[in-house]
């Protein structure tokens, strides 16, 4: 090997990885990085395997097609009135042509979208989600509702909102549903507050149907007695 060439492979080694940006903003300068095991070296350029850029395509099967590792953690900087940090799915055939392109997630203001470049909410999805667990945490759960001190509504006010109204009270209606969505842990609290209020009902109806049964059986003992008695006074008298 050259003199010259020893010198450029000691140079690239054993200096400290570099990357700079002027104070105009308009240059970025990267120097010093190294990457060992030649071309199909799965870990790009970098001082070490755990700190590393690669923005080239790698055909290796055990890789990712581009890869950018850091150790200790990795930075991403955008400005939110300028559209925060996004990640596209670039347009075919030419990459920076935005027809074709498509957004997958963005993140502005705190807020992350997957598939719309405006989330109003900690997390906004523009389609479907499938998960195999989700927890919301609620309080003021509704187990108030047997608490001896609660007003249950009877069923004729119940039948009557329903007529006036077309739903049942405190729960919001279709139209309102339409236009606001459903917030998930108060709904399942409002619904479970129905379910205890039916679940009291039933329990009130119950002892209702069981006085009646007892009544029933009572009444049909006294026509038994009384039938029984009336037999044996009007029974014809023996010649």
């Amino acid at each position: 090997m050259k003199p010259f060439n020893w010198l450029v492979f000691f140079f690239v080694i054993v200096t400290t990885p570099c990357i700079g940006q002027d104070a105009t903003f308009n240059y970025l300068t990267i120097r010093d990085l190294t990457k060992s095991g030649g071309a199909a070296a799965i870990f790009g350029w970098g001082d070490s395997p755990d700190n590393t850029l690669d923005a080239r395509p790698n055909s290796r099967t055990d890789a990712l097609p581009y890869m950018i590792n850091h150790h200790t953690g990795l930075t991403l900087s955008a400005h939110s009135s300028y559209g925060g940090i996004r990640f596209y799915n670039q347009g075919y055939p030419n990459p920076y042509d935005p027809v074709g392109s498509v957004m997958v997630m963005s993140i502005t203001n705190g807020n992350v979208g997957i598939g719309t470049g405006t989330p109003s909410s900690k997390l906004a999805v523009n389609g479907n989600i499938k998960a195999k667990e989700i927890k919301v945490e609620i309080a003021n759960w509704p187990d108030y509702v047997f608490d001896k001190a609660y007003s249950l509504p009877t069923l004729q006010e119940t039948e009557k909102h329903i007529l006036e109204k077309g739903h049942l009270h405190g729960i919001p209606s279709a139209a309102n549903v339409k236009a606001n969505g459903v917030d998930l842990g108060e709904m399942n609290a409002k619904l479970l507050l129905k379910i205890e209020e039916l679940t009291l009902h039933l329990i009130q109806k119950d002892k209702e149907i069981k006085n009646l049964q007892n009544l029933i059986e009572r009444i049909v003992q006294l026509e038994n007695k009384f039938d029984k008695i009336s037999r044996e006074r009007f029974l014809p008298v023996p010649q």
